[in-house]
């Protein structure tokens, strides 16, 4: 078959194509349930897809297009392949391709939490119309995996999600280890947590979408979101996607739907607040973010019905889309200001922020209207949602450091703590070893409190190092010494993994050994002839 043919054929899939009103440039194509369905689609949106199910929907759209190049990230605990696939138009098949292309990397996967399938379903059915040929193509490549946890989808009951809306049978949250994948992302303990940040290092996409369900309050929203938030992140990615990038996207996605989207979160304090998760980088989204790379959460409203859902999940990741074409070289400058940014605030050129280890969430200034339910009776009491209402709450979302540190141009270790620098390599950070004795002057850490956790959480036991004074001192390097230089793109990455007192860093996972009273055995220095290579 030739590519015009299978195009032709992938054009069947979308006869009607709609232009997006006031944005004739971009074409959303209209969503064909007849042809190459989805297991959501096929079933009338009762049943969602088993693995072997997603593999074979996704071989089927790479078989008819030559726009779509199957990948594989690696495979699951339990063997189970991690394919993705790339589309462009050009076609790329390559990291390599991939990196060297002008256009911007948007990577969108979904299935993280198994029970949470509507990404799984809407990433199927907008990779097919992609395939077909789509003038998004021409601004921006995209990357699809639709089933991230393929083992916890395949362990699939009724009852995984108590309350979720359908479908009749869903996926378990954990992978096979039991290990919720969306707090793997610092120890990185799962195989398909280390195949995603290979995928992350060898690919580089700009733009990550992480689609889920969420539950808890009950809301007006078919999606709600939230970008990258911790504050050790690039200032200026953060900002970008919480004030240009999701707000664009809300007004897109309330354009061409019957749907709204709003920002991540619950209802509390009577409904006078609208509060949301840590910002630790154990989390996906701020993970990414401290790659200095834009990153979007997107959760359906787990009350809403599973075709909702799906719908809606799909017209929010188009939606993002299209905001990426549009602005494809203002996002590829974005990205590669905050990697040389990252570069010279470790070389000590530029103006120095400091790095902050620990956080709290607080409100933004004034308040913002929340669509609810009305949930009190007249007396005051909680009672089932009841009429529509809207709140006016304060929105807590804005995280402001509790405890900062200057950064250092590099930090050391002894050769000993080689599995502490293989794990620095897998999240791609550069580091070297010394060849040759060194004398240099030293920071240093005496632990002068910290508490163990009494039961494991996520496989391991923590730490909490709630204080650690600094000292000075003078020291031979010896011949195999670790040195991890802070100027380099992912250098606040390096640094915050770590600094001991960092709520997420390698020491509180339990990644480096401490005893109370005694030198922490990570250094911190600014001698040059240590820290430059």
């Amino acid at each position: 078959m030739t590519r015009a043919t299978r195009l032709l054929v992938l054009a069947a899939l979308a006869t009607a194509c709609v232009a997006t009103p006031g944005r004739p440039d971009l074409v959303r194509f209209a969503y064909a349930p007849d042809e190459l369905p989805t297991t959501a689609e096929a079933s009338g949106f009762t049943r969602t897809s088993e693995h072997a199910a997603v593999v074979a929907h996704f071989e089927r759209i790479a078989t008819a297009s030559d726009l779509v190049a199957p990948i594989s990230l690696g495979t699951s605990h339990e063997g189970r392949d991690l394919l993705a696939v790339l589309i462009a138009d050009p076609p790329i098949a390559s990291a390599a391709e991939a990196r060297a292309s002008s256009k911007p990397l948007v990577f969108l996967f979904g299935n993280i939490h198994a029970g949470e399938v509507c990404g799984k379903e809407a990433l199927g059915m907008i990779a097919r119309e992609l395939a077909g040929g789509s003038p998004l193509l021409e601004h921006v490549n995209v990357a699809i995996l639709a089933n991230y946890n393929p083992d916890g989808n395949d362990a699939m009951a009724p009852d995984n999600r108590p309350g979720q809306i359908g479908p009749e049978t869903m996926g378990e949250r954990a992978n096979a280890l039991g290990l919720d994948l969306n707090r793997d992302w610092v120890k990185a303990d799962a195989p398909e947590t280390r195949a995603f940040i290979r995928f992350l290092n060898a690919y580089d996409p700009l733009v990550i979408v992480d689609t889920h369900t969420t539950n808890g309050s009950h809301h007006r929203y078919t999606i709600t979101h939230q970008g990258p938030k911790h504050p050790a992140g690039d200032r200026r990615v953060i900002e970008y996607v919480r004030d240009t990038l999701l707000p664009d996207v809300d007004a897109r996605f309330a354009a061409t739907t019957d749907y709204e989207s709003f920002v991540y979160g619950n209802f509390g304090r009577r409904h006078q607040i609208w509060t949301t998760y840590p910002a630790e980088p154990r989390y996906g989204v701020a993970y990414r973010g401290l790659r200095n790379r834009l990153s979007v959460l997107s959760e359906a409203y787990s009350y809403a019905t599973y075709r909702d859902r799906v719908l809606g999940t799909k017209a929010f990741c188009e939606a993002v889309l299209e905001h990426v074409a549009q602005n494809a070289e203002r996002v590829v400058e974005l990205c590669r200001t905050a990697d040389a940014r990252a570069i010279e605030r470790g070389a000590g050129t530029e103006p120095s922020e400091r790095l902050p280890l620990r956080v709290e969430a607080r409100p933004f200034p004034g308040t913002v209207v929340a669509k609810g339910f009305e949930e009190y009776d007249a007396n005051g009491e909680r009672t089932e949602p009841g009429a529509p209402r809207d709140w006016e709450v304060e929105v807590v979302n804005d995280f402001v450091p509790t405890l900062e540190v200057d950064l250092p141009r590099a930090y050391v270790f002894g050769p000993e703590f080689a599995g502490v620098a293989e794990h620095l390599e897998l999240h791609g950070i550069r580091l070297r070893r010394l060849d040759t004795p060194v004398t240099a002057t030293l920071e240093r850490y005496r632990i002068t409190d910290f508490e163990r956790a009494e039961a494991p959480f996520e496989g391991r036991a923590r730490a909490d190092v709630r204080a650690a004074e600094r000292f000075d001192a003078r020291l031979e390097l010896a011949v195999g010494t670790y040195v991890v230089p802070t100027a380099q793109p992912l250098g606040a990455l390096a640094a915050y993994l770590l600094e001991p007192q960092a709520t997420d860093g390698l020491a509180a996972w339990g990644f480096v050994g401490m005893v109370q009273g005694e030198p922490f055995p990570i250094a911190r220095t600014n001698d040059v002839a240590v820290a430059t290579d």
